[in-house]
Formats: structure tokens, sequence, C-alpha cells
């Protein structure tokens, strides 16, 4: 009697141990999926910046909040997938100074996308890119 107490006391710890391994898995992919998710949010209004003429991208910040979000190119709302999170973009007059040659600077727009998600009464950002924009020759000359 005593060794079926025990052999079910080690197997129920077996079992405890095994759930909870399977149970850390499976958030820890549906956390790569949010990131996976929230870089693509953000590479998509970097690309929607890049496409843009350059004297139309003016410095400032516009955050849109969970739900807001749309595609930059048809106008229409994300795919639910993307309902969950918000998304800043700053832009940013910048001059950032070449290494090597003194006195030597590129003007241009630093470009910041963020995606934030809401954790309990919290935004959590899942991730940030930023992307300098220089002013091209071409767009120097007409501007």
């Amino acid at each position: 009697m005593l060794e079926c107490v025990i052999a079910v006391v080690i197997v129920s710890g077996a079992i405890v141990s095994a759930s909870m391994s399977i149970q850390q898995g499976i958030a820890a992919q549906e956390d790569a999926l949010r990131i996976s998710l929230a870089s693509s949010a953000a590479e998509s209004a970097l690309t929607e910046l890049l496409v843009r003429d350059y004297d139309s991208m003016t410095a400032g910040q516009d955050t849109k909040n969970a739900g807001e979000m749309v595609d930059a190119f048809t106008g229409s709302a994300l795919p639910t997938d993307y309902s969950q999170f918000g998304r800043t973009v700053t832009i940013a007059n910048e001059s950032i100074s070449i290494p090597g040659y003194v006195g030597l600077a590129m003007e241009g727009k630093m470009m910041t996308v963020s995606v934030f998600d809401r954790f309990g009464d919290v935004d959590r950002e899942l991730i940030q890119l930023r992307r300098f924009r220089p002013k091209s020759i071409e767009e120097s000359i007409d501007g």
C-alpha cells in the first residue's frame, strides 16, 4: 500500500511538472507570435513612410490606439490579428555627422515606430524600429 502511495505521488509530481512546462511553452509561443505581428505592423509603417514624398513628411508624432491602425495604401482596417496593437509614429528633422569626415553632415528625417499592446492598465512596448531617411540629391534640387 505504501509503495502505491509513493508511486502515485511521484506520477502526480511528474504530471504537474509536465503540464507546467507545456503551459510555459505555449505562453512563450504566444509572445513570439505577438512580437512577430508587432514587427510586421512596425515595418508596414516604415515602408509607408519610405515611399512617401520626402517633403510631405512633417516632423511630429501620430499615435493610433488598439484597433485604429489602417493600411496606409488602401485605407482599410488591418486584419483582426492586429486589432490588439497600437502604434506610435514619430518623425523628427535630424542632421547626422558622417564618421571620418569632419564637418560633413547629412540632413534627413529620423523615423521611429513603436508598436504596443495593453497589459493590464499599462501599455507594453513590443518593438521599436528607427530608421534615418536622408534627403536625396534629387529631393535637394527639387526643394
